[in-house]
Protein backbone atom coordinates (compact mmCIF):
# COMPACT_ATOMS: atom_id res chain seq x y z
CA UNK A 1 0.00 0.00 0.00
CA UNK A 2 2.75 2.30 0.93
CA UNK A 3 4.67 1.46 -2.61
CA UNK A 4 1.42 2.45 -4.48
CA UNK A 5 0.85 5.72 -2.35
CA UNK A 6 4.35 6.68 -3.40
CA UNK A 7 4.01 5.54 -7.06
CA UNK A 8 0.71 7.38 -7.12
CA UNK A 9 2.54 10.58 -5.63
CA UNK A 10 5.06 10.80 -8.07
CA UNK A 11 2.39 10.22 -11.19
CA UNK A 12 0.48 13.11 -9.22
CA UNK A 13 3.49 15.24 -9.53
CA UNK A 14 4.77 14.18 -13.04
CA UNK A 15 0.59 15.12 -14.19
CA UNK A 16 0.53 18.47 -12.77
CA UNK A 17 3.97 19.44 -13.08
CA UNK A 18 3.42 18.90 -16.77
CA UNK A 19 0.32 20.61 -17.04
CA UNK A 20 2.14 23.62 -15.68
CA UNK A 21 4.81 23.37 -17.81
CA UNK A 22 2.40 23.13 -20.79
CA UNK A 23 0.32 26.32 -19.31
CA UNK A 24 3.42 28.58 -18.79
CA UNK A 25 4.74 27.80 -22.28
CA UNK A 26 1.22 28.74 -23.68
CA UNK A 27 1.32 32.01 -21.61
CA UNK A 28 4.70 32.98 -23.42
CA UNK A 29 4.37 34.84 -26.11
CA UNK A 30 5.73 34.14 -29.37
CA UNK A 31 7.92 35.65 -31.70
CA UNK A 32 6.53 37.20 -34.69
CA UNK A 33 8.62 36.88 -38.25
CA UNK A 34 11.14 38.59 -39.65
CA UNK A 35 8.54 39.47 -42.78
CA UNK A 36 6.57 41.35 -40.25
CA UNK A 37 8.89 44.32 -39.85
CA UNK A 38 8.11 46.65 -41.49
CA UNK A 39 10.53 49.07 -43.59
CA UNK A 40 10.03 52.99 -45.04
CA UNK A 41 13.27 54.36 -47.13
CA UNK A 42 13.28 58.36 -47.72
CA UNK A 43 16.05 61.14 -48.74
CA UNK A 44 17.31 64.32 -47.76
CA UNK A 45 16.63 65.58 -51.31
CA UNK A 46 14.44 64.83 -54.35
CA UNK A 47 16.57 66.31 -57.09
CA UNK A 48 19.88 65.41 -57.96
CA UNK A 49 22.07 65.94 -60.97
CA UNK A 50 23.78 62.80 -62.78
CA UNK A 51 26.74 61.39 -60.66
CA UNK A 52 25.32 63.00 -57.54
CA UNK A 53 25.49 60.54 -55.10
CA UNK A 54 22.18 59.64 -53.43
CA UNK A 55 21.50 59.64 -49.83
CA UNK A 56 18.83 57.07 -48.55
CA UNK A 57 17.71 56.91 -45.12
CA UNK A 58 16.34 53.35 -44.16
CA UNK A 59 13.63 52.89 -41.12
CA UNK A 60 12.76 49.70 -39.46
CA UNK A 61 9.80 49.27 -37.28
CA UNK A 62 8.55 46.84 -35.46
CA UNK A 63 4.79 47.39 -34.83
CA UNK A 64 3.43 44.55 -34.03
CA UNK A 65 2.71 43.06 -30.39
CA UNK A 66 5.63 40.78 -30.11
CA UNK A 67 9.40 40.45 -30.23
CA UNK A 68 10.92 39.58 -33.61
CA UNK A 69 14.22 38.16 -34.22
CA UNK A 70 15.62 40.28 -36.98
CA UNK A 71 18.82 42.56 -37.95
CA UNK A 72 19.10 45.84 -39.46
CA UNK A 73 22.88 45.36 -41.49
CA UNK A 74 21.83 47.83 -44.05
CA UNK A 75 25.40 48.52 -44.96
CA UNK A 76 26.07 48.14 -48.86
CA UNK A 77 28.38 45.97 -48.69
CA UNK A 78 27.07 43.20 -46.68
CA UNK A 79 24.84 42.15 -49.48
CA UNK A 80 21.40 41.87 -47.34
CA UNK A 81 20.03 44.98 -49.11
CA UNK A 82 18.41 44.11 -52.89
CA UNK A 83 17.81 48.24 -54.54
CA UNK A 84 15.28 48.03 -57.36
CA UNK A 85 15.23 50.91 -60.10
CA UNK A 86 12.23 52.30 -61.95
CA UNK A 87 13.72 54.29 -64.46
CA UNK A 88 11.87 57.43 -66.31
CA UNK A 89 10.51 54.73 -69.45
CA UNK A 90 9.32 52.98 -66.54
CA UNK A 91 11.34 49.46 -66.82
CA UNK A 92 12.37 48.09 -63.80
CA UNK A 93 15.80 46.82 -62.91
CA UNK A 94 17.67 45.75 -60.20
CA UNK A 95 20.89 46.87 -59.27
CA UNK A 96 23.06 44.20 -59.63
CA UNK A 97 25.78 45.43 -56.52
CA UNK A 98 25.59 48.33 -54.24
CA UNK A 99 29.19 48.28 -53.63
CA UNK A 100 32.39 47.31 -54.90
CA UNK A 101 33.36 44.94 -51.69
CA UNK A 102 31.62 42.12 -51.19
CA UNK A 103 31.10 41.70 -47.34
CA UNK A 104 31.07 38.05 -46.08
CA UNK A 105 29.77 38.74 -42.68
CA UNK A 106 27.43 36.95 -41.40
CA UNK A 107 25.27 38.73 -38.98
CA UNK A 108 23.65 38.34 -35.61
CA UNK A 109 20.26 38.62 -35.25
CA UNK A 110 18.92 40.53 -32.26
CA UNK A 111 15.49 40.56 -30.42
CA UNK A 112 13.78 43.71 -31.65
CA UNK A 113 10.66 44.17 -29.17
CA UNK A 114 7.67 46.08 -29.95
CA UNK A 115 7.71 49.80 -31.01
CA UNK A 116 11.38 49.89 -32.03
CA UNK A 117 12.92 52.01 -34.60
CA UNK A 118 15.93 51.43 -36.33
CA UNK A 119 16.87 54.04 -38.79
CA UNK A 120 20.01 54.20 -40.71
CA UNK A 121 21.31 56.26 -43.66
CA UNK A 122 23.34 54.74 -46.92
CA UNK A 123 24.77 56.28 -49.75
CA UNK A 124 24.06 55.01 -53.30
CA UNK A 125 27.88 55.74 -54.77
CA UNK A 126 28.35 52.96 -57.09
CA UNK A 127 27.40 52.86 -60.77
CA UNK A 128 25.41 55.76 -60.76
CA UNK A 129 26.28 56.53 -64.53
CA UNK A 130 24.41 53.14 -65.33
CA UNK A 131 21.13 53.11 -63.21
CA UNK A 132 21.07 56.90 -63.14
CA UNK A 133 22.49 58.56 -65.83
CA UNK A 134 19.68 59.87 -67.61
CA UNK A 135 17.62 63.15 -66.51
CA UNK A 136 13.74 61.86 -65.69
CA UNK A 137 11.64 60.44 -62.92
CA UNK A 138 13.48 57.53 -61.12
CA UNK A 139 11.90 55.67 -58.37
CA UNK A 140 13.22 53.17 -56.45
CA UNK A 141 12.49 50.37 -53.76
CA UNK A 142 14.46 48.61 -51.12
CA UNK A 143 14.05 44.90 -50.07
CA UNK A 144 15.87 43.64 -47.10
CA UNK A 145 16.55 40.07 -46.38
CA UNK A 146 16.54 38.47 -43.35
CA UNK A 147 20.09 36.57 -41.85
CA UNK A 148 19.10 33.44 -43.57
CA UNK A 149 17.98 35.35 -46.44
CA UNK A 150 14.42 33.09 -46.53
CA UNK A 151 12.40 35.97 -45.45
CA UNK A 152 12.14 39.46 -47.29
CA UNK A 153 10.24 43.03 -46.15
CA UNK A 154 9.82 45.66 -48.99
CA UNK A 155 9.61 48.88 -48.48
CA UNK A 156 7.59 51.95 -50.62
CA UNK A 157 8.56 53.37 -53.57
CA UNK A 158 10.92 56.54 -53.52
CA UNK A 159 10.47 58.73 -55.75
CA UNK A 160 13.24 61.49 -57.38
CA UNK A 161 14.05 63.39 -60.10
CA UNK A 162 17.41 63.12 -61.85
CA UNK A 163 17.74 66.71 -63.39
CA UNK A 164 20.00 68.18 -66.39
CA UNK A 165 22.96 69.74 -65.15
CA UNK A 166 23.34 73.30 -65.97
CA UNK A 167 25.75 76.43 -65.06
CA UNK A 168 28.01 75.34 -62.34
CA UNK A 169 27.01 71.59 -62.10
CA UNK A 170 27.11 71.29 -66.37
CA UNK A 171 30.59 72.32 -65.99
CA UNK A 172 31.68 70.08 -63.07
CA UNK A 173 30.14 67.14 -64.51
CA UNK A 174 31.46 67.46 -67.55
CA UNK A 175 35.01 67.61 -66.26
CA UNK A 176 34.04 64.16 -64.43
CA UNK A 177 33.31 62.82 -67.50
CA UNK A 178 37.28 62.99 -68.29
CA UNK A 179 37.77 59.98 -66.09
CA UNK A 180 37.97 56.75 -67.88
CA UNK A 181 35.69 55.21 -64.49
CA UNK A 182 32.30 56.89 -63.59
CA UNK A 183 31.94 53.61 -61.94
CA UNK A 184 33.69 54.88 -58.58
CA UNK A 185 34.20 58.51 -59.33
CA UNK A 186 32.85 58.93 -55.70
CA UNK A 187 33.23 55.77 -54.03
CA UNK A 188 36.85 56.35 -53.68
CA UNK A 189 38.76 53.45 -54.46
CA UNK A 190 39.76 54.52 -57.72
CA UNK A 191 41.18 58.00 -56.40
CA UNK A 192 43.88 55.75 -54.25
CA UNK A 193 45.29 54.14 -57.16
CA UNK A 194 45.48 57.07 -59.78
CA UNK A 195 46.59 60.53 -59.32
CA UNK A 196 44.48 61.39 -62.32
CA UNK A 197 41.84 60.95 -60.96
CA UNK A 198 42.93 63.00 -57.60
CA UNK A 199 43.99 65.55 -60.47
CA UNK A 200 40.10 65.87 -61.34
CA UNK A 201 38.76 66.25 -57.95
CA UNK A 202 40.93 68.74 -56.89
CA UNK A 203 40.23 70.96 -59.82
CA UNK A 204 36.77 70.47 -59.54
CA UNK A 205 37.02 71.86 -56.07
CA UNK A 206 39.05 74.37 -57.07
CA UNK A 207 36.63 75.85 -60.19
CA UNK A 208 33.79 74.66 -59.02
CA UNK A 209 34.11 74.71 -55.22
CA UNK A 210 29.78 75.30 -54.87
CA UNK A 211 28.75 72.35 -57.36
CA UNK A 212 26.71 69.59 -56.40
CA UNK A 213 29.67 67.22 -56.43
CA UNK A 214 32.33 69.12 -54.58
CA UNK A 215 31.39 68.56 -50.64
CA UNK A 216 31.15 64.63 -51.87
CA UNK A 217 34.94 65.27 -54.02
CA UNK A 218 36.10 66.94 -50.63
CA UNK A 219 34.93 63.88 -48.52
CA UNK A 220 37.17 61.53 -51.40
CA UNK A 221 39.97 63.75 -51.57
CA UNK A 222 40.21 64.07 -47.42
CA UNK A 223 40.34 59.91 -47.40
CA UNK A 224 42.66 60.00 -49.93
CA UNK A 225 44.86 62.62 -47.91
CA UNK A 226 44.42 60.72 -44.58
CA UNK A 227 45.93 57.18 -46.46
CA UNK A 228 48.77 58.99 -47.82
CA UNK A 229 49.99 60.95 -44.81
CA UNK A 230 49.08 64.28 -46.00
CA UNK A 231 46.65 64.68 -42.99
CA UNK A 232 47.16 68.88 -43.56
CA UNK A 233 45.26 68.95 -46.66
CA UNK A 234 43.12 65.93 -44.96
CA UNK A 235 42.33 68.42 -42.31
CA UNK A 236 41.69 71.66 -44.78
CA UNK A 237 38.91 69.56 -46.54
CA UNK A 238 37.53 67.93 -43.11
CA UNK A 239 37.21 71.69 -41.73
CA UNK A 240 35.17 72.57 -44.83
CA UNK A 241 32.26 70.11 -44.59
CA UNK A 242 32.44 70.32 -41.12
CA UNK A 243 30.58 73.52 -41.35
CA UNK A 244 27.87 71.53 -43.48
CA UNK A 245 25.42 70.52 -40.96
CA UNK A 246 23.29 68.33 -43.02
CA UNK A 247 26.31 66.82 -45.06
CA UNK A 248 25.08 62.59 -45.19
CA UNK A 249 29.14 61.87 -43.85
CA UNK A 250 29.05 64.70 -40.95
CA UNK A 251 29.96 62.02 -38.56
CA UNK A 252 32.44 60.35 -40.35
CA UNK A 253 34.29 63.70 -41.20
CA UNK A 254 33.78 64.30 -37.29
CA UNK A 255 35.56 61.52 -36.16
CA UNK A 256 38.55 61.96 -39.18
CA UNK A 257 39.02 65.32 -37.61
CA UNK A 258 39.51 63.51 -34.12
CA UNK A 259 41.54 60.81 -35.91
CA UNK A 260 44.07 63.85 -36.96
CA UNK A 261 44.08 65.43 -33.77
CA UNK A 262 45.06 62.12 -31.96
CA UNK A 263 47.74 61.49 -34.57
CA UNK A 264 49.22 64.97 -33.86
CA UNK A 265 49.11 64.86 -29.97
CA UNK A 266 50.95 61.39 -30.46
CA UNK A 267 53.43 62.94 -32.49
CA UNK A 268 54.36 65.90 -30.22
CA UNK A 269 54.88 63.41 -27.17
Amino acid sequence: MKKLNFRMICFLISFFGMTFVIQAQKALPQNGEFRELSLQINSSASNFVPLEPIPVTFTLENNTSTSIWGHAAFELYLRYLEILVQKPDGSVQKIDALSLLNGRTFVENGLLPPGVKIVKTEVLDYQLERYFGEPGQYKIKAVFNSREHNQKIDSNWLSFTISEPTGENLAAYTLLKEQKNLTTVFWGIGVVNSEKEVQVLERLIGIYPESSYSDYARYVLSSYYLATKQNDQAKEMLNELGKKKNFVYLSEVMDKLSQIERAKVAAQN
